[in-house]
């Protein structure tokens, strides 16, 4: 299991409109893409973590669907979350200097 590559352009909030329905496949807004490298030699597996999800909900069902050691999930539920707080200062520092510039 390598570290997650979270996709650019998606970060925490994308898509944070009030819980709306992403009309293409009833599900709602990605909040995050995150490509997992889980054997050598094979494509990564895309994770999608969907606004209203938690991280552990995603990583269990991640980690039971390709047979992920308990080790192993536990990495990957500390990566995802490491991503996700990365992903959300990036939002919030966007954020304030929209706002700045606004003034």
């Amino acid at each position: 299991l390598a570290a997650p590559h979270p996709q650019p352009g998606f970060g925490a909030g994308a898509g944070a409109d009030g819980g709306l329905v992403d009309s293409e496949d009833g599900l709602p807004p990605p909040v995050l893409y995150v490509d997992v490298n889980v054997a050598p030699g094979k494509p990564p597996e895309r994770i999608v973590l969907r606004e209203g999800q938690s991280i552990n909900e995603v990583a269990a069902a991640f980690a039971a669907e390709h047979m992920l050691t308990p080790v192993m999930a536990q990495r990957l539920h500390g990566l995802l979350k490491e991503v996700l707080s990365r992903q959300e200062e990036h939002y919030q520092q966007q954020q304030e200097q929209q706002q700045q510039q606004a003034w």
